[in-house]
């Protein structure tokens, strides 16, 4: 039997469905576990480390972050950060120690990016808030 050029099997069409859900599960599980950050030893009076990581499919070698933390309220912002190398695949780590917190309190942890698509300025990727006991 012959067949027309846009004819597909029914196992074909099922092979691609398969292949489109786990392309987009895949997606999913990079968006939500790809970029993270995360905080060692928030106690007060000890001085802490910030450590993230960032995935982006369409940066260079080389890219610009920053970790930082800051209280809810705005007040006071302390960073740290620069150029980023691409460690494994589409992965970029950064990390920066900071000074002990002198009292209980929360804080804000984040990361930023420098977007240099159109206009160069400094986008929030993750934040955080986490407690000092």
């Amino acid at each position: 039997m012959k067949r027309r050029f846009l004819q597909f099997s029914l196992r074909g069409l099922l092979g691609l469905a398969a292949i489109v859900c786990l392309a987009l599960g895949g997606w999913r599980l990079l968006d939500a576990y790809g970029t993270t950050i995360e905080i060692e030893s928030p106690r007060v009076g000890i001085p802490f480390r910030i450590k993230g990581r960032y995935f982006s499919l369409f940066e260079p070698d080389e890219c610009l972050l920053c970790v930082g933390h800051g209280w809810p309220d705005g007040n006071g912002c302390s960073t740290e950060g620069g150029p980023t190398k691409r460690s494994w695949l589409f992965f970029y780590s950064v990390e920066g120690d900071f000074d002990p917190v002198d009292e209980p309190c929360q804080l804000t942890i984040f990361m930023n990016h420098l977007n240099r698509s159109g206009r160069v300025r400094w986008e929030t990727v993750k934040e955080s808030i986490v407690d000092v006991k």
